[in-house]
């Protein structure tokens, strides 16, 4: 199942939230099946005027009553829970961001015409061919991969399924978690199992293609006009259910084709004829993973933190290797040893461009030495000293923000932690709580951080306080940024995550409804993601 963090009809207030408030918290798979039950009865609506659905369909679209009436202004984004940065919502402009840019696809498939370029995969371990097309820059299948691995699934354990909509892949097995046929994404298994693969995993892909990363989604998303209309512009234009009269299918306009293929939840087969799943290679957490999800009863394409468990399997499309723009991620061994690397790429239109470069922080922190660069920052609005330290280039706060303002909140309404924890601030408050001469970092700043330390897959356990957690998920904090498990609070004013989850605003927005924050959870991983902007999280301020 999809969990959706930035789905737009997952309201805070709605039971769906609760659920994922329930799942932060650290449920298992129990909750996943009761969250899967509850939005295939919820969503339901049995009464509606699907026109070509089945009639003894007895599951129902995950991606009814989505619509929270906000308009699809457009910024670089950052997601649900946490990711590092996704694409881009109704883009219309080519840009991506200040340092990268991704080059508008020209449509090239009508009803009537197909002038899209196209080209021929030859999988070399099983002999079958696939449709290859090119979007902008990159060169993705055109089909849904079928290739056979024992623990594969065809829609309804039938093999005309497999041809018709290729084969469903638990995460672990689109990841190829045990090595065959690369190692950057081995050990990435099942659910709750948590791991650092490297940028790219080529997983169950073709040689000389991979499973593309959220940054590679985001290109596509942002390609074929944004991700408000890139739903409809990548769906093929039959074999989906209509909705309500209206069509279901899309216009195909760059010959991706994306059918229906649905997903294997707990109880069985659902949404055939209604939705899309494809994984990505980037891991939100030990349970779950990011994907991208196309529906029928909308025009846009989702990729956010509202993630899928890696055991429902769902469909597979590879990229090929190669393409402008691509960057390797680094490892922590390989980053220690070097001054200066490439920057990851790895969620979206913020990742840094692969004409930049970031300078590696030296570790400056261990259990029994502290040799960091320290400063201090004292507020002149009510005098509250805090400690600050210099990371790279940039100078980061050294404690979360604690400034009183209205739309925030001392976790659990409780003053003693707002002492220990600073305060925790709505996106509108945070925008402009920081101190005189500091402001709210946004999504290039963070993601500079992330690379300095080290990279994605080990900036959260290196940012992390040594202490202070419930279990035994501490950080190193080896660069004195000293992130504590605050927890965070939604809309409804019940707080969550204490002892947990470290969660920080940007000052990226994501449409009216959302904005980005950085999120340090369970795991070594850094991840920037979209979110509520009604939602409390903690601020941390960097230096004008």
């Amino acid at each position: 199942m999809t969990n959706l963090w930035c789905h737009p009809g997952l309201r805070s207030s709605s039971p769906i939230r609760h659920a994922q408030g329930r799942l932060r918290r650290g449920s298992i798979h129990l909750v996943l099946s009761l969250i899967l039950a509850a939005l295939f009865v919820a969503c339901s609506d049995k009464d509606s005027d699907v026109t070509t659905s089945p009639s003894d369909d007895s599951s129902s679209s995950v991606c009814n009553d989505c619509e929270d009436g906000s308009s699809s202004s457009v910024t670089p984004q950052s997601s649900r829970s946490s990711m590092v940065p996704e694409p881009v919502e109704g883009y219309s402009s080519s840009t991506i961001s200040s340092s990268s840019s991704v080059t508008l696809a020209t449509p090239c498939k009508t009803e009537t015409e197909d002038n899209c370029e196209y080209g021929e995969l030859t999988d070399d371990r099983d002999g079958k061919k696939y449709k290859t097309v090119k979007i902008g820059d990159q060169w993705w299948m055109a089909e849904n991969l079928n290739y056979e691995t024992g623990s594969s699934d065809c829609f309804s354990y039938g093999d005309p399924n497999c041809v018709k909509y290729g084969r469903l892949y638990a995460w672990g097995d689109a990841m190829d978690s045990a090595g065959t046929w690369s190692t950057n994404g081995k050990g990435c298994g099942r659910f709750g199992k948590d791991c650092s693969p490297i940028y790219p995993v080529r997983g169950i892909c073709p040689n000389g293609w991979h499973l593309p990363d959220t940054t590679e989604w985001a290109t596509l998303l942002a390609a074929v006009g944004g991700r408000e209309i890139a739903g409809k512009k990548l769906k093929s234009m039959s074999g989906w259910y209509d909705y309500k009269g209206e069509k279901g299918g899309g216009t195909d306009d760059f010959g991706f084709s994306a059918l229906p293929a649905g997903l294997l939840g707990d109880d069985g087969y659902y949404d055939e004829g209604e939705d899309a799943y494809f994984w990505s290679s980037v891991q939100r957490r030990s349970i779950d993973a990011y994907e991208v999800f196309l529906c029928n009863q909308w025009d846009k394409a989702e990729m956010s933190k509202f993630t899928g468990s890696k055991d429902y399997p769902v469909s597979v499309r590879c990229v090929k290797d190669d393409v402008p723009g691509q960057t390797a991620q680094f490892s922590s061994s390989s980053a220690k040893s070097s001054s200066s690397v490439t920057p990851l790429s790895s969620d979206s239109e913020t990742s840094v461009s692969s004409s930049s470069s970031v300078t590696l922080a030296t570790p400056c922190k261990t259990d029994s030495t502290d040799t960091c660069e320290y400063g201090e920052l004292v507020d002149d609005r009510n005098g509250q000293i805090y400690k600050t330290v210099k990371i790279d280039d940039q100078w980061w706060m050294a404690e979360n923000l604690n400034f009183k303002a209205d739309s925030s909140f001392c976790y659990n309404d409780s003053a003693e932690y707002c002492e220990k924890y600073g305060r925790l601030y709505m996106w509108g408050a945070a925008s402009s709580a920081c101190p005189s001469g500091w402001h709210l970092p946004d999504t290039t700043e963070w993601k500079t951080l992330i690379n300095a330390v080290g990279g994605q897959s080990t900036a959260g356990n290196v940012l992390k306080s040594m202490s202070g957690r419930n279990s035994s998920d501490n950080g190193t904090d080896d660069f004195g940024f000293s992130a504590l498990p605050t927890g965070y609070r939604n809309e409804d004013g019940d707080y969550f995550d204490e002892g947990s989850d470290p969660d920080f605003w940007s000052s990226t927005e994501n449409g009216n409804s959302y904005a980005y924050h950085m999120d340090l959870g369970s795991g070594d991983y850094a991840y920037l993601g979209c979110i509520y902007k009604v939602d409390g999280f903690s601020v941390r301020c960097v230096k004008d």
